[in-house]
C-alpha cells in the first residue's frame, strides 16, 4: 500500500467533523483506527452474549431495589451525576475510569455510543446529561468487571449489596424473587419483556406484588397494603406514580 493517499473532499469533510481541537487528518484516522479495533478485539474477547451455561445471573440491591449488572451501573451512575450537581465528563471520568469495563468503558459520548448501540443504554430516559454533554452507560459487563465497578462506586459513597442466585432441582438458575414492593414489580415488568405499561396495567402489577409478598409474609410497604385493604385509591395512585417507574414517569 502507497504511504500517501488521495481522499475525496466529502471524505475530508467526514474527518473535519471527527476531529478534537487541532487534530490533523492522520491523527483523527490514527484514533479511528485504535477505536474499531478495540471494539473488534472486545468482540473477540467478550461475546455481547455469552452461552448460557457461562452466564452469570448474580443480582444486586442498590437504593432498595434489585438490578441486574447492567441496570445496576446505570443507575449507580445516574444517582452519582443527579447527587453531584454540574458534574463534568472528565469528573465522572475520574470517578470511573475507562479500563473498570474494558476497551467500551462505563460510558461515552451519545455521539460516540450511538456508533455501537446495541453497547450502551440509548433511550431518551437512560441518557445522562452531565454539564457539558450527553452520555450514554455501557451495557456489556461480566462477573469480572462488575467487580472493579462496584469497587469505585462504594469508594464514592455508593451502598450495593450482592444478593446472588440460586438452582432448583434441575440445575436451572433461578432469580431471588425481590424482596420490596417496588423492586418486586420492577421484576415483574422485566420478566414481562419491558413493556410500556399504562398506569392500570401497573397499578395492577403493584396489587400483584403486594399479593406475592403477603404469600411469602413479608410486608416491606405497610402504609400501601393497608390502603390497599381499605379501598383507599388515591393513595394507590399517589404511591404509584411516587415511584416514578422508569416505564410510566421517570424522574
Amino acid at each position: 500500500m502507497s504511504p500517501n493517499i488521495k481522499i475525496s473532499h466529502k471524505l475530508y469533510s467526514h474527518l473535519e467533523k471527527e476531529a478534537r481541537g487541532f487534530e490533523t487528518p492522520e491523527q483523527v484516522i490514527a484514533r479511528l483506527l485504535e477505536k474499531v479495533r478495540g471494539v473488534a478485539e472486545s468482540e473477540k474477547l467478550s461475546p455481547a452474549t455469552p452461552p448460557a451455561s457461562n452466564r452469570d445471573y448474580t443480582k444486586y440491591l442498590y437504593n432498595g431495589d434489585e438490578w441486574g449488572k447492567g441496570r445496576l451501573v446505570l443507575a449507580v451512575v445516574k444517582s452519582l451525576v443527579q447527587e453531584r450537581e454540574e458534574t463534568s465528563y472528565d469528573e465522572l471520568f475520574e470517578i470511573f475510569p475507562r479500563d473498570l469495563q474494558g476497551s467500551l468503558g462505563v460510558f461515552a459520548k451519545t455521539v460516540d455510543a450511538n456508533q455501537f448501540a446495541n453497547r450502551y443504554f440509548l433511550k431518551s430516559n437512560e441518557q445522562i446529561a452531565l454539564s457539558d454533554c450527553i452520555v450514554a452507560v455501557c451495557s456489556q459487563w461480566d462477573k469480572d468487571n462488575i467487580k472493579d465497578f462496584i469497587d469505585a462506586a462504594e469508594k464514592s459513597g455508593m451502598k450495593i449489596t450482592k444478593l446472588g442466585t440460586s438452582q432448583n432441582k434441575e440445575g436451572k438458575v433461578t432469580v431471588k424473587r425481590a424482596t420490596t414492593l417496588r423492586g418486586l414489580v420492577i421484576q415483574m415488568w422485566r420478566e414481562a419483556g419491558r413493556p410500556n405499561w399504562n398506569y392500570a396495567e401497573t397499578k395492577s402489577t403493584c396489587l400483584k406484588a403486594n399479593d406475592e409478598l403477603k404469600g411469602r409474609k413479608l410486608n416491606p410497604a405497610k402504609r400501601f397494603r393497608e390502603q390497599v385493604e381499605k379501598g383507599d385509591q388515591t393513595y394507590i395512585e399517589q404511591w404509584v406514580y411516587g415511584c416514578h417507574f422508569e416505564w410510566l414517569n421517570p424522574r
